[in-house]
């Protein structure tokens, strides 16, 4: 793929133009610290000069320094400028810098199981994962927080953004400052201390699309002196639900998007029998139908009708032969007429969500010599979110052969020997016609020459499976979630420690109390109360097999359940044709989750020497973390009762960790000739986990200026992460997957009349070897299955192993020096991070594919994790946490800044542009395999990794009006190489294509849409500000820009629309803000 190069970057969409909050990354020269822009902090510059800095701490240091300095890469993000752009919460402003990479967690993956539960928003520094950056409110960590599971990161719609001044992203690994958990980086939301009074404001924003409203409303009182503050402040959010059909992009089926050899863009699928209706819309989720003895699935309509003496049911095809018993051309069945893709369009894109925040927070000092300055933090949080994924789920239980409403049962109501249905359908003449013009006989002839014979004759009353959704069936969550922090400590001077160059001593300590309590709630089908009612292993429905145990929750209120009804297969989405049989099978699956952490900190600091540069200060500190989790499950949960659903055993568990850590600064030179100044940083910490030796990680920065308009930097260093406590004590997960087996042989491995091999199959010999080391014969083994349901558990391990990495970044900061009125400042950091023993929770056909396809004579380690049954098939396979070898990432970050006052019209005015870009360098895992060649897996360029992101801002201001035009971009990607490899052009005949027939069929060839243009979106906005009140309007996604249209089968997403990869899905959205002060 071709990158981008700088010049089109900067270029690219509009001139400067650029996402809103960012200002230039970690090596700007700083500008004024009241200026209302996203700045980068280092050396004051002469604007500062006659500013005064009194015990400042800058993120990514915990020592107080004279000046608002930073040696570390550190991005700050201005939350009122956000605000002014039309984003208002932490989600939206930080999964969208640059410095973001990877899927990014928001509310539109509430249909998907998440580690912190549903509604979680998490933030993925560089791609490593929200597990490997660490969240901070006012310097100090933020808990963990979630429902169901283990959650293990911070949950950011929890964090008061409404009362946060400012959002400072340090970029070096920060463990020996800030402990475990800092290898990506970490993100420090800093709260408002500067309100005077009372201060309301509001914002509201409606896209020009159905739905998505969203309300704001923030009151803030503050109380300034000399010797402290206080603030009190409250907050409250509302976002109406946005559902699939109330986005134009998203208000249709899941298509087939393929592009031919010539180039057109293909999305009728006409892969699916032959005969059958061509249509746009993929073939999943297939309902309205039962697997039967002899004919595999027959479909039912819900309205009688049927070509099968079943009644009301109809087969699709056999042996490659649709059904067409009116001959009009078109089968019987077109399987899109029973698929949920496409009727599902109620589901939750983003969903219905309230949040309120409360907070008090301030600090005094008292007289003395000691200066002594107690301080309180205390914030509250919660949220509320209801998410709705409609008819996903199904229901596909095994009916018994006695089962009073089975089909396939003659001793029921409706019911046939479906070994005489099944030979009545090789008799029909329309059928036995067609199979003749394809095969040279009818099925009887065949019969009657001895070839094979097809029929069945009677076989009495059979089990059944149905397969249909049930409206309301496991679709539904809701989730509240609350958490409240309180911080209590003091600051002191040490006038004691002041002798000799011992001088300006003061220590802090504090203790840090969290606790986020979460409760989550979910409707659905119980399986042991539908085989009870479905009489499964007894002699009729309702009645107990003999010897078994049941509770009264299974037996009370049971009546027989029909699974045939016409309600269910009616609209593909149906209901159980009484309320009776409804209320007894339907019930609630409930989860508590409590995680707590406590934290005691100490630090003191002070200056130890002096040096003809300055001063040399010290640090030095000690902190207890203690965090546990008690994650409870009801029974249905922990069971795993519903029907088809996982099991949560919940999490329960609890450890210490102790850490000391110090903290230096050594001035080297300052004020000679080509050494303005020339400082040194250094930092280390000793991390002992309680099940984990004790680890030491180090961080060395240094600073170099020849003169005041230039800057080099850099830093290196080692990270820690020991595992999480989902990691650890995580309990059994289980659930069930479609998992596709490398061993099954494909349809076109074997002719469907004789059974002979035809030696078509597309597989490796690599892949057939390893089959058939496990003594599975590959040419016939599951002939004609795509996937099939397996078990796979996951949990946590106390013998994990931690996580070490090391971190390096080199850049400088150049400002132009030249013109006085003009600020122009161009910087650039190089960053490298390199991840040892990194733990992850593999996926299941992960581990499959790295066993029997990627690997020769079953040398992977990971196959020792699947488990196959007497008859072959994969019956379980172990998920479960591991260290994994080593991951990298590595890239560059660029930024501009510019500011100028100019005169027209003898008005001032003043102009501003910034812009951040990242280019992603490498991000790789590394497998390592004893014997073998490394396997490395990398992600730049593909899906959430493009090569660059640029954001950026263009403002002008007159008099009390503010202009802004905002950009962000995104550069191209493509789908995964493992996919590319696959995606070849190709036809339906040869499997590779589902819209085009081939070259042969006098067609095209033609693949998947397997990759993402450039993208850019665009917004604009007004701000009017007086002394005490402002107002301010604008417009996100001015230009309506839809996100990209993908094929899912290469590219992950919903409705042929990419999720979590930072492309906009709301549309156009306008929006107002005020606020309004009273001092």
């Amino acid at each position: 793929m071709k990158s981008i190069d700088l010049k089109t970057l900067l270029l690219g969409g509009s001139l400067l133009a650029g996402t809103f909050a960012y200002s230039t990354m970690g090596y700007a020269q700083e500008t004024p610290v009241n200026e209302n822009e996203a700045v980068e902090v280092t050396a004051a510059d002469e604007e500062d000069e006659n500013n005064v800095y009194d015990n400042i701490v800058v993120t990514g240091s915990r020592l107080s320094r004279d000046a608002f300095t930073s040696v570390s890469p550190l991005q700050v993000i201005d939350a009122e400028l956000s605000r002014d752009l039309g984003l208002i919460e932490a989600s939206q402003i930080l999964q969208t810098a640059t410095v973001a990479a990877g899927t990014q967690i928001d509310t539109t993956f509430g249909g998907f199981v998440l580690d912190n539960g549903p509604g979680a928003e998490t933030v993925d520094l560089r791609g490593l994962g929200a597990n490997r950056n660490l969240i901070l409110l006012n310097g100090r960590r933020v808990a963990p927080a979630g429902i169901e599971g283990a959650p293990s990161s911070p949950d950011l719609s929890l964090l008061p953004s409404g009362l946060i001044q400012k959002y400072d992203i340090v970029l070096d690994g920060a463990s020996a400052i800030y402990g475990s958990d800092a290898i990506a980086g970490v993100v420090n939301a800093v709260l408002k201390t500067d309100v005077e009074g009372f201060e309301i404001s509001g914002s509201y924003s409606v896209p020009e699309q159905s739905n998505g409203q969203q309300f704001a409303l923030d009151a803030t009182y503050g109380i300034n002196s000399d010797r402290g503050f206080v603030m009190v402040g409250a907050s409250y959010r509302k976002t109406e639900e946005v559902k699939y059909r109330d986005r134009d992009f998203l208000n249709n089926c899941n298509t087939n998007l393929e592009v031919t050899t010539e180039g057109e863009i293909r999305t009728v699928d006409i892969s699916s029998t032959i005969g059958q209706r061509p249509d746009e819309c993929k073939v999943q989720g297939l309902a309205g139908r039962i697997l039967a003895p002899l004919f595999g699935s027959i479909y039912n309509r819900g309205d009688g009708t049927g070509n099968l003496i079943i009644p009301g049911f109809s087969e699709s095809s056999q042996f490659g032969i649709g059904f067409d018993q009116d001959q009009d051309g078109v089968t019987d069945v077109t399987f899109q007429d029973f698929a949920i893709n496409g009727r599902d369009l109620d589901r939750s894109l983003f969903p219905e969500n309230e949040r309120y925040n409360l907070a008090a927070f301030g600090e005094y000092t008292f007289d003395g010599d000691s200066n002594l300055t107690p301080f309180f933090e205390v914030v509250y949080s919660k949220r509320e979110t209801f998410s709705a994924n409609s008819g996903d789920f199904q229901l596909f239980p095994i009916v018994p052969a006695n089962n009073p409403f089975n089909p396939c049962n003659p001793a029921a109501a409706n019911g046939v020997d479906c070994g005489l249905a099944y030979d009545a359908m090789l008799n029909d003449p329309v059928f036995a016609s067609a199979v003749a013009a394809n095969f040279g006989l009818t099925p009887a002839q065949f019969r009657d020459f001895g070839i094979v014979d097809l029929f069945a004759g009677p076989i009495g009353a059979q089990s059944v499976q149905p397969v249909v959704s049930v409206e309301g069936d496991r679709t539904r969550v809701s989730a509240d979630i609350e958490q409240i922090r309180g911080v209590f400590g003091f600051k002191a001077d040490l006038p004691q420690i002041n002798f000799g160059s011992f001088q300006n001593w003061s220590g802090e300590a504090y203790v840090s109390i969290s606790r986020s309590t979460g409760n989550a709630s979910r409707p659905g089908i119980r399986g042991d109360r539908l085989n009870f009612a479905l009489g499964v292993g007894s002699s009729a429905p309702c009645v107990a097999a003999p010897g078994a145990q049941l509770s009264a929750s299974v037996t009370d209120g049971c009546v027989p359940v029909n699974l045939f009804a016409d309600s269910l297969y009616s609209g593909v989405v149906g209901d159980f044709a009484t309320q009776a049989e409804r209320d007894y099978l339907f019930d609630s699956r409930d989860f508590k989750t409590k995680v707590d952490q406590t934290i005691w900190n100490v630090f003191l600091q002070g200056d130890v020497a002096e040096t003809s540069a300055g001063t040399v200060s010290l640090g030095f500190g000690g902190e207890v973390r203690v965090d546990s989790i008690d994650s409870i499950p009801d029974d249905i949960a922990n069971d795993g009762l519903f029907f088809g659903f996982f099991s949560d055993e919940g999490a329960n568990g609890s450890k210490i960790t102790k850490e000391a850590f110090a903290e230096m600064f050594i001035p080297l030179v300052a004020d000679k000739t080509f050494v303005k100044r020339l400082n040194l940083e250094l930092s280390g910490r000793v991390t002992k986990d309680e099940f984990y030796p004790t680890a030491f990680t180090y961080s060395a920065k240094a600073e170099y200026s020849p003169f005041d308009s230039l800057t080099f930097k850099g830093t290196a260093g080692t990270s820690y992460r020991a595992p999480n406590v989902r990691e650890n004590f995580l309990n059994q997960q289980t659930g069930f997957g479609n998992f596709s087996d490398p061993c099954f042989a494909p349809d076109l491995a074997v002719d469907p009349i004789t059974g002979a091999v035809t030696g078509i199959d597309g597989r490796t010999q690599q892949t057939l070897d390893n089959c058939i080391a496990v003594g599975i014969d590959p040419t016939t083994f599951g002939l004609g299955l795509v996937a099939t349901s397996v078990e796979i558990g996951r949990g946590g391990a106390t013998d994990l192993s931690e996580e070490q990495s090391q971190s390096f970044t080199a850049g400088f900061a150049f400002e132009q020096p030249w013109i006085d009125d003009v600020d122009l400042t161009l910087g650039a950091t190089y960053w490298n991070i390199n991840i040892d023993n990194t733990i992850i929770e593999p996926g299941g056909q992960f581990l499959i594919n790295e066993c029997f396809i990627n690997q020769p004579n079953l040398s992977s380690p990971f196959c020792s994790r699947i488990t196959r049954d007497g008859s072959g098939n994969i019956s379980f396979i172990d998920g479960g946490f591991i260290n994994r070898d080593n991951e990298t990432a590595e890239g560059v970050d660029v930024n501009v800044r510019y500011r100028q006052e100019v005169t027209v019209f003898e008005r001032p005015i003043t102009l501003r542009a910034s812009i951040n870009a990242t280019r992603l360098i490498e991000r790789n895992t590394v497998q390592s395999i004893p014997g073998q060649t490394a396997l490395t897996e990398t992600f730049v360029g593909e899906q959430a990794f493009p090569k660059w992101q640029a954001q950026g801002i263009a403002r002008i201001t007159y008099d009390d009006f503010t202009f802004a035009w905002q950009t962000r971009f995104l550069d191209s990607i493509t789908a995964d190489e493992d996919i590319l490899e696959n995606d070849v052009f190709g036809s339906t005949a040869d499997g590779n294509a589902q819209t085009c027939s081939g070259v042969a069929a006098g067609d095209v060839d033609c693949h998947n849409v397997n990759t993402i243009d450039r993208y850019f979106v665009h917004g604009a906005s007004v701000a009017y500000r007086k002394d005490d009140w402002s107002i301010g309007a604008g417009v996100r996604n001015i230009f309506d820009k839809a996100p990209p249209r993908i094929d899912t089968a290469s590219i992950f997403g919903r409705n042929n629309t990419p999720l979590g990869s930072g492309y906009d899905l709301n549309g156009r959205v306008f929006f107002v803000n005020a606020t309004k002060s009273f001092r």
